[in-house]
Order: structure tokens, then sequence, then C-alpha cells
């Protein structure tokens, strides 16, 4: 006997089946079931958020900035080194300082690699003013004509104190003579001049011994002891100052191109005729450029050829000596100079009947008459026949003067 519920339950059963193998009828929705379970989805990586980032919707609180600390007081202008007094510069109260002593040229020397940057070529300074041995002075970086023609030569000028006496050079060492351009022809006189280094100098040991004196007419070519003089003056120079186009290449007793390139490049620099033969002045220069009293010269015996004029002796007497001499070029630059051996020119030629010999007046200038009046009297006294009245046409003068 079956129970009423059983019965029912059998007889849903038995209504399902029967469904399954009919269509399906589309019938009012049931009740909705249980959810459905959600997918197994990876949750998403977490990412730490930038500072001051509290969260979407929220406004950060403003920062807070501490006050900076206040700079320090600015230090105080140094003291100017230039009185109050002093002129301006460049300006009229100021001079070049010429003659240039020793010690002014070794100060310019100084100041050159400060006021100059040689590998670029620019002034990186104009000038410096400083009270230098008791006196103010100014050193000012200048551009000059150089071996490779106009503004190629970096250069440092000297300036005194118009109202300064200029310091004459030391009587017993004569001051070196400071390679500088040769100035075109009419230029006014230029300042003390230091070259500025080509190389970095080369310490080297004390010079060789002087190049003076000079043998004689040819001997710059010909007379192997004395090239290999100069020669050896050349090489020390070329190292110890800086200028490689000193170098003759060697000392051999020979005048080869190199050799002779190497005289007109030291020539040049020296404000020297630049013929490449190192005759008495371009020896007593590379002396006095290294720092030595050239050797006296041997005078040979005074000369009075025959008169070809009646001779006829001043009243006045022989006029003053000729020497010392002042330094190179005086012969054709220094008025008072001149002077002197145009006196001494008039009085032998009058005294010694030789009218070759008058200069055609005392003047102080060395005009066409002039050098014409010194070539005879060198000829005449077997020196080097160049019309320039250096320091042994002077002595050979003053030999015949009396002295």
């Amino acid at each position: 006997m079956t129970d009423p519920v059983t019965a029912f339950l059998m007889f849903l059963g038995l209504l399902s089946s029967a469904g399954s193998q009919q269509q399906p009828q589309q019938g009012p929705p049931g009740p909705p079931g249980p959810p459905a379970p959600a997918p197994d989805v990876p949750p998403a990586p977490f990412h730490m958020p930038p500072p001051g980032d509290i969260g979407p919707g929220v406004t950060p609180p403003p920062a807070v900035t501490p006050p900076l600390p206040a700079p320090p007081p600015m230090p105080p202008w140094p003291t100017p080194v230039v009185p109050q007094g002093l002129p301006p510069f460049p300006g009229p109260g100021w001079v070049a300082d010429t003659p240039v002593s020793q010690a002014v040229a070794d100060r310019a020397t100084f100041w050159n690699p400060q006021l100059w940057d040689f590998p670029t070529k620019r002034i990186v300074k104009p000038f410096v003013i400083e009270q230098f041995g008791g006196r103010w002075l100014a050193f000012r970086a200048a551009w000059h004509p150089g071996a490779s023609g106009p503004q190629t030569f970096m250069a440092t000028e000297a300036f005194r104190l118009a109202t300064a006496a200029p310091v004459a050079p030391s009587p017993v060492t004569p001051a070196p003579v400071l390679p500088a351009p040769t100035a075109p022809p009419g230029a006014p006189p230029q300042p003390g001049v230091v070259p500025a280094p080509v190389a970095p100098p080369v310490p080297l040991g004390p010079p060789p011994g002087p190049v003076s004196p000079y043998p004689g007419t040819g001997a710059f070519s010909s007379n192997a002891a004395y090239i290999q003089r100069y020669q050896r003056a050349l090489t020390w120079l070329a190292s110890s100052k800086g200028h490689p186009s000193w170098d003759p290449g060697g000392v051999d007793g020979k005048y080869g191109p190199k050799t002779q390139a190497a005289v007109k490049a030291f020539q040049a620099g020296s404000g020297l005729a630049q013929d490449g033969e190192a005759g008495a002045q371009t020896a007593a220069a590379l002396d006095a450029a290294m720092g030595l009293a050239p050797l006296p010269a041997p005078l040979p015996a005074p000369v009075v050829p025959p008169p070809v004029a009646p001779p006829q002796v001043p009243p006045s007497g022989p006029p003053p000596l000729v020497s010392p001499y002042p330094g190179t070029g005086a012969w054709q630059k220094n008025s008072a100079y001149i002077a002197r051996y145009q006196n001494a020119l008039t009085y032998l030629a009058q005294s010694l009947g030789q009218p070759s010999w008058n200069p055609g007046g005392v003047d102080g200038k060395y005009g066409p008459q002039t050098q014409a009046a010194v070539k005879a009297f060198q000829a005449a006294q077997s020196l080097p026949v160049d019309g320039q009245a250096g320091p042994t046409t002077a002595a050979a003068l003053d030999h015949l003067l009396g002295a």
C-alpha cells in the first residue's frame, strides 16, 4: 500500500518523462534558481600611488616649504691698486718706457703669458698697472707686425708715467736685445717689446762663449771658427728663448741654407737688417741676447792715407770721441751719436785731406752724404764697408782722433 505522498511524487516523475519526448513549449518563468558561481579571475596587481596621491577624489594638503636661509652678505670689492691721482690708461699721462731696462724687460716677460692666450691668439687681459722698482708702470698687450705679416706678433708694451724719468740701462751688464718686429719705414718708435715665445723655453746651462769680435769682411760665410761661434749662440737662444726658427740645425762651421735662415729670423726678431749675414752688428746682438758683454774687437792700426787735398787743421782742435756706441741701430737713429761721428768725420776729412770722408755737415741725421762718408772711411781703414758706423767704426774714428 503506497502512501499518498509517494504516489504523488511518482506521478510527477511520469509527467516529466513524458514531457522530455515532446517539443519544449514556452511557459511562464519559474522561480529564480540559486546564483551561478563567479568565474575564477586573478586579482589586479597593487600599485603604490605617487607621493601626495591620497586617492581618487581626495585633495592632498598643501606642501609646506621651509624658508630658505638668507644669502651671505656680498664681500666688499678689493681696494684698487691704482691711487685716485693716477692718470687713466691709456692716455696722454703715459709714455713708452724707453730705453727698456733689463728689470722692465724681465717683468714684461712675466706678464706676457698672463695678458695673452697663445694657443687661441687672443688678448685675455688688456693691461696691468703696478708699482715696480719705485715707479708706476703699465704693461699692455698689443698686436705688432711680425715675420708672418701685420697683426701676427703678440707683444707686451711697457709704459711709464709721463712725469717719471726713464731708468738708464746698467753700464756694466748691457740689457739683452729684446726680439721685436721690424717697424715699417716712417713708423714712430715702438715701446719696449718682449716677444711671445712660439715654443716652451727649455732651461739650458750657461750660454756659450761670445760671438764677437767679428773677424772681418766675408767671415760670416767663410770663417769656420766664427760660423761655429754664432751657430752655437743661435742654437742656445733658440731653445732657451723658445724661438725654434733661430735654430741653425747644427754646429758644423758651414754657412748653409738653414744657418742663413736662422740668422735672418734672429735679425727680424732683433730689428736688424734681414740680410742673413752675421756681421759685427748681428754678433753684438747675439752676445747681448745671451747676456754677454761682447769682447772688444781688435782694432787695426790707424791708416793715414796720403792726402788728396791740402790738409786744414781746424783751429778748435779735435772734437769729442765718438765712443761709446749707444746700441743696436744707433748709427741711423740716435741723433746725438750721429752728430758725434759726423763731427769726427768732418774734422778728419779736413785735417787729413780726405774730402770723401766729409759728411756734408753736422745735423744729427743719417742721410746719403753721411752714409757715403762712412763707407769711404771704412774702405780706407780696411773695415767692412756697410755704411753703418757701429762700435768698430767708432773705435777706428777715435784712434785717428788721438784716443
